[in-house]
């Protein structure tokens, strides 16, 4: 590099007419750029032709195959794949080359030219017969898909339809025996496996871009980012498209829909899936069959729609069964819990999770495993049961750690948050929604970034910064609302209400509430009515007078008993205590805060300090 500088400084003294725009705009063509760096003295390819020239033949032919390589570095594997041979020859003339200061090494295995020197390992490349750097570039491309291939078989959550392509057996492979090493070598050489993949597209290795690209989609879907992720999943469905790759195609489509689905694009998931379930219907294929309709399914419970998620779950799950895909079934399983979990119906969710995490734990499936500890949680902190929604939220976070899985530490810590909240401790909680918060955001998950905030927004609440509370509300109601998710749009609305109350706009709160109360009814979601008729029993108490709350509060109150939500009942009965408070019947207003103040108690609630507080008072 100082050698280059000094002449690219000297051709500037020496042409006073040429200016450094110029001089820039040359040396960015990478193709021309050694011829110019010379000038009548010196020259960079003279003094780098000093050094091949010393080199034993081996290192030579290595040397000038390793500038075939798509990415920026490289160890002994791809070494020895590219010129054929083993793994510890390789390891040896790359030590070699090193000493000869034609390598760098920046951490131990792992190798990289200078970029001056890269181009001059392929400009001396050109010499060899084509159809030789074509033999090795192609052994190394097959050494980088067939890795990726097998390091899939532990990310995939799902069976993919069809049989990885056909590759050749690689000369040199690293031994991937579990979740941990598999990650690790996807996230060093990801930036060759993607160099591989936009060689294979410019080279029109149509097969090459299908295969690479879906043996790359469980690791893209899980680190992102999935902007990158959908681009490639959609070059794979048009280039399968123009194949006549039938199953390509369809299982492009459906990894395109599964990404819009993470990023919260419903209404393009929706169509993908769609797409991708009419192909594999007219190619026969079951499997994704099944699969284009549990995706579906997701979609539909997310927005709100579970009488349809249930019709797409059930089928699908007949479909696992058929076809012996016990993965399947236990997906199936927690998907159809999932729907259980959302009508009230706890205690069919959790037969169904409990199947479900049978069946992953007889396969040794640690992430289903995760998965369903997770879910399991969420329906004993919905059913009130703190101390156990904790230990099974835990459960999973500690799996997720290890299996690195980030989205999966996002959801479990932000429910630990919620749990956290739900309890009164509120600084715990902001730290586990704060750093869910991060990482949805890393991951661009526009849903999760949505729900973090919406949790940030209750604590704030809690802590009397309605202020801070609204403007976090705000903010996860436009996300929700440009995601499409009505359900999200509707927790939004019902929480923004509550601190717009807090703050004193009764009048905004009040259309809130209305607007977020339709949504529930719409979608059928009796666990969101009942909360927002608490909210609204609260807010009328507060303006119109304690006799019209009545209302609002013994409607909760029926929804919330047969929904089996303590919270929402606490709530309803301390409502209608104080209402009767100040309405003068005293004995029914005891009545009602004792019973609110005992399932308060008894499930960990924060809100048990002051309905005790208030019963004493009477």
């Amino acid at each position: 590099m100082p050698l280059a500088l000094r002449i690219t400084a000297a051709r500037l003294r020496h042409h006073p007419f040429l200016r450094i725009e110029d001089l820039v705009g040359q040396l960015r063509d990478e193709t021309a750029r050694l011829d110019h760096l010379q000038d009548e003295d010196r020259s960079l390819t003279s003094v780098f032709d000093l050094s091949y020239q010393d080199l034993p033949v081996a290192e030579q032919d290595l040397f000038r195959s390793l500038g075939l390589i798509p990415g920026l570095d490289f160890d002994a594997y791809a070494a020895a794949n590219l010129t054929g041979t083993d793994n510890r020859t390789a390891d040896h003339l790359l030590e070699s080359l090193l000493d000869h200061n034609l390598l760098i090494q920046q951490t131990p295995g792992r190798y990289r030219f200078h970029d001056l020197i890269r181009l001059y390992a392929r400009t001396l490349g050109e010499i060899d017969p084509a159809k030789d750097r074509d033999s090795a570039l192609d052994r190394l491309l097959d050494y980088y898909q067939r890795t990726a291939q097998s390091a899939d078989h532990h990310l995939a959550r799902v069976t993919r339809p069809g049989r990885p392509a056909a590759t050749q057996e690689p000369t040199a492979a690293p031994e991937l025996l579990d979740r941990a090493s598999v990650l690790a070598w996807l996230r060093t050489e990801r930036a060759n496996l993607l160099g591989a993949l936009a060689h294979a597209a410019a080279d029109g290795q149509a097969a090459r871009v299908i295969g690479l690209t879906a043996a790359l989609a469980a690791f893209l879907h899980q680190e992102g980012p999935w902007p990158q992720a959908a681009a490639l999943h959609l070059a794979a469905a048009t280039t399968a498209h123009d194949f006549g790759d039938r199953l390509g195609e369809a299982n492009a489509i459906w990894e395109l829909g599964r990404i819009r689905l993470m990023a919260g694009d419903y209404s393009a998931s929706v169509g993908l899936q769609e797409r991708a379930l009419a192909i594999y219907r007219e190619i026969g294929d079951r499997l994704g069959e099944a699969n284009a309709l549990c995706d579906l399914g997701r979609v539909c419970h997310l927005t709100g729609d579970i009488s349809a998620a249930v019709g797409l779950h059930e089928p699908a799950l007949v479909i696992y069964r058929d076809i012996g895909d016990r993965l399947g079934e236990a997906n199936a399983l927690a998907d159809l819990a999932r729907a259980s979990y959302l009508t009230g119906d706890y205690l069919v969710a959790a037969g169904l999770q409990e199947q479900a995490l049978e069946i992953f734990q007889s396969l040794g499936n640690r992430l289903g495993e995760a998965n369903v500890l997770w879910e399991l949680g969420r329906v004993k902190l919905v059913g009130g049961d703190y101390p156990a929604a904790v230990d099974l939220v835990d459960r999973s976070l500690i799996i997720y750690q290890a299996l690195e899985n980030r989205l999966g530490e996002a959801n479990a810590l932000s429910d630990l948050g919620r749990a956290r909240y739900l309890t009164g401790d509120y600084p715990v909680a902001v730290g586990f929604q704060e750093r869910s918060l991060v990482i949805y955001q890393d991951l661009g998950n526009r849903l999760g970034e949505a729900n973090a905030l919406g949790d940030l927004g209750l604590v704030r609440r809690a802590t009397g910064d309605f202020a801070a509370s609204s403007s976090l509300h705000e903010r996860a109601l436009v996300i929700f609302q440009s995601i499409g998710s009505r359900l999200g749009e509707a927790n939004a609305l019902g929480d923004l209400g509550r601190a717009w109350h807090g703050a004193g706009d009764f009048s905004s709160a009040a259309t809130l509430q209305e607007q977020a109360l339709a949504i529930y009814r719409e979608l059928g979601d009796r666990h969101g009515e009942a909360d927002v008729l608490n909210n609204t029993g609260a807010l009328v108490a507060d303006t119109v007078g304690p006799h019209e709350a009545l209302v609002p509060y013994r409607q909760a109150l029926h929804l919330a008993r047969e929904v089996d939500s303590p919270m929402d009942e606490a709530r309803s009965l301390e409502g209608i205590g104080r209402c009767m408070a100040r309405i003068g019947d005293r004995e029914a207003a005891i009545a009602g805060i004792s019973e609110a103040a005992e399932i308060y108690q008894r499930i960990g609630a924060p809100e048990a300090v002051a309905a005790k507080a208030f019963l004493a008072t009477l």
